[in-house]
């Protein structure tokens, strides 16, 4: 799992203390390390219920810092209980999740929370959420007025919770959104430093302002995105021509560090003429993810978004996001055999994801994994397939089933976590299996990050098989080959659809697979349909193959009987 946090600058530290609780020891520690070094003091709670007793027990907390969905008791629960106190030393509530939905925010703002903010966040982001928060909780036990709307303090602006908040309120007309998302911002940060930063943005909403009309709510949505909405008839009919014109406005010649440049932005908008809130902003983020899709100083509607299927990717993500973070209703895994090629016997099975949303349908893992890596959703899926798959293999364990090794396949991103393999390893030992039982299958198809180098030398270290799925194409290569520490090599299925196929077609699989027995690795094929497939596959020495002729992936409550027909 990628970190969510980007390094941030120190900043002053405040008399009261932070309360971070996430169920993800990873996210938990990169949130606390960031908070301290801007000073302040952090507790830490892995669950809902340690978070309430912590607070119950310390007067000090000025804010909690919360995931929404947990295990058991959940952050929105968290937060009622909190936010429904009514005593002066209450703590403000600041949400942080990787898949909130709409619902979600409309309970956030409901509840009274000072702010939500979305993974993949950055460290100022969440700085800033949290000093203003920080903000009211001192001014309510100073017994001073605390501010009662929810103002973005760089700004001046609304902020994201007062924006949302209207938004979903009842509306007796149409309502259009329009979000502005400047172009690699986090690049100007990097080049000119926060404070310049900062000077840009607090530019960038002024010019915003101008541009909007007057009775629009221009607030600042992200760190670096802003968001201008307007209510009724005539407002929303100039939706098009406002977002050009914002568009526009907000780009600028910035100096620094030697250098000139223009920043621009990526502007989407949507409408609702029945007053929908929740869907104006979906469009809106579907049509922002267009805008920027195509390169960014572009601005992009609701229905450019739908023709390029922005829209359904959102409602992908949205349906899989609320899917993992609760019982995973949708999320199934299908069991495919894998079997030696000489005399079919059985080596193991692959754990393939499925996904089926009541509203949209099967979807194919083609179309949800790239949006679950998109939304940042990978982690999470990642560690909720893993789970049900050591859970069925531990099943067949103990029903006295022998099948080999269980093969589940791991995103790139999930292999930059430091954590991994120990977080790995303790999985599989607390369901009674052993490391060798398990295999890994990083697609080849990825470029891997430098920092998934020592987690897969690690995990092999640890016993993990590890194996390089769709060998090649993508970013294989020989060197590739050589280098990383796997021990099997899985041979893209486009290999097989070409067989018998022509001698060159042979001759290639048969320096693959040559190739991979001088360097120590076993092979597999993938997408074995045919007869005449496995018996070329057998004459140039492929050590094992899956496919639909040996058998097609199944349910786990039917591997017993398919186990017990061989």
């Amino acid at each position: 799992m990628m970190s969510i946090l980007a390094t941030p600058e120190t900043g002053a530290p405040t008399p009261l203390g932070v309360l971070v609780v996430d169920d993800e020891p990873v996210i938990l520690e990169q949130i606390a390390a960031a908070l301290r070094r801007r000073g302040y003091d952090v507790t830490l709670a892995g669950s809902a219920s340690e978070a309430s007793e912590v607070v119950a027990r310390r007067a000090d907390i000025g804010v909690v810092v919360t995931d929404i969905r947990m295990p058991g008791q959940d952050g929105l629960t968290l937060a009622r209980g909190l936010t429904g106190q009514d005593d002066a030393s209450r703590p403000e509530v600041v949400f942080v999740t990787g898949h909130a939905t709409i619902e979600d925010a409309a309970s956030a703002v409901r509840i009274g929370a000072a702010d939500f903010l979305r993974k993949p966040l950055r460290a100022a982001e969440l700085a800033t959420a949290v000093s203003a928060a920080m903000d009211r909780a001192v001014s309510r036990r100073r017994a001073t007025v605390a501010p009662t709307t929810l103002q973005d303090s760089l700004t001046g602006l609304a902020g994201r919770a007062d924006l949302v908040g209207r938004l979903l309120a009842p509306h007796a007309g149409p309502v259009g959104l329009i979000l502005i998302d400047l172009d690699r911002f986090r690049l100007v940060n990097e080049a000119l430093g926060m404070p310049a930063g900062d000077a840009i943005l607090t530019a960038t909403a002024q010019r915003a302002s101008a541009a909007a009309a007057q009775d629009a709510l221009v607030a600042r949505f992200g760190d670096d995105e802003f968001a201008v909405l307007v209510e009724g008839h005539a407002g929303v009919a100039a939706l098009p021509a406002l977002a050009e014109a914002l568009r526009l406005a907000v780009t600028q010649e910035i100096e620094g560090a030697g250098t000139r440049r223009t920043l621009t932005a990526s502007v989407g908008y949507a409408a609702a003429w029945d007053g929908d809130g929740a869907a104006c902003l979906h469009g809106a983020e579907a049509a922002v993810r267009t805008a920027r899709g195509r390169g960014g100083n572009r601005t992009a509607s609701l229905s450019e978004a739908e023709a390029e299927g922005a829209l359904r990717r959102s409602r992908i993500a949205t349906s899989l996001g609320t899917a993992l973070s609760g019982s995973g209703y949708g999320i199934a895994l299908a069991f495919q055999p894998v079997l030696r090629a000489s005399d079919l016997a059985m080596l193991g099975f692959e754990a393939l994801v499925r996904f089926n949303d009541p509203a949209l349908g099967r979807c194919d893992p083609d179309e949800f994994l790239p949006v679950a890596e998109e939304f940042g959703l990978m982690g999470a899926l990642g560690r909720r397939v893993m789970a049900m798959a050591l859970e069925a293999a531990a099943h067949w364990r103990a029903a006295g089933l022998q099948f080999g090794r269980m093969a589940v396949n791991v995103a790139a991103s999930e292999l930059r976590d430091p954590a991994f393999t120990t977080t790995l390893a303790a999985m599989v030992a607390a369901n009674g299996l052993e490391p060798g039982g398990l295999c890994l299958e990083v697609t080849e198809g990825e470029a891997l990050p430098p920092e998934a180098l020592p987690t897969l030398a690690a995990l092999h270290q640890a016993g993990f098989g590890i194996a390089i799925d769709d060998f090649g194409v993508g970013h294989s290569s020989l060197a590739r080959l050589r280098d990383l520490p796997a021990t099997i090599v899985k041979f893209d299925r486009r290999f097989t659809e070409r067989l018998p196929g022509t001698e060159p077609d042979r001759a290639l699989l048969l320096g693959m697979v040559r190739l991979a027995g001088a360097l120590g690795l076993a092979t597999v094929a993938e997408g074995v349909e045919t007869p005449a497939q496995l018996a070329a596959l057998r004459e140039v020495g492929v050590g094992a193959c899956q496919g639909y002729l040996l058998g097609k992936p199944m349910p786990s409550d039917e591997v017993p009987g398919f186990l017990r027909r061989r």
